[in-house]
């Protein structure tokens, strides 16, 4: 689901046609208010997965967005699980490992940063961003 822009950015515009003038307002992007609260959320926040189960993460709030995995207490090097993307509003997490044996679970982040919208100050324009992280619990 994509966020419209909240506060849309109108550019005034003058067009001659012949001995006609007519002023027309052009819409030119999408500039978010600074002083509004925006984030990014996504769902589930928590997910329990045991070897080769799947889980579909949605987020929302954001325009674009990106999707990375950390781990807490897992190798980096030796990947718990896999994203079907690392873009879009929605990503789907494949668990490929199962803890030791007496190992309850081992933990992986999943972060989302998202690009909310355009903030304007003085002279330069820049992208809002956010971020939210999502658990994933990888079980017996």
């Amino acid at each position: 689901m994509k966020t419209a822009c909240r506060t849309p950015n109108l550019v005034p515009a003058v067009a001659l046609a012949g001995m006609v003038l007519s002023a027309i307002l052009v819409f030119s992007g999408c500039e978010a208010d600074p002083s509004t609260d925006m984030t990014v959320s996504v769902s589930p926040q928590i997910a329990e997965l045991r070897q080769h189960e799947a889980q579909t993460f949605v987020a929302s709030g954001g325009i674009k967005y990106s999707w990375s995995i950390s781990s807490t207490n897992a190798d980096a090097s030796d990947p718990w699980g896999i994203l079907s993307s690392t873009t879009g509003d929605q990503v789907t997490y494949t668990s490929l490992r199962s803890p030791a044996t007496g190992q309850a679970y081992v933990v992986q982040m999943l972060t989302v940063s998202a690009t909310l919208g355009m903030v304007s100050s003085s002279n330069s324009v820049a992208p809002r961003t956010a971020s939210t992280t999502a658990y994933i619990y990888h079980v017996q």
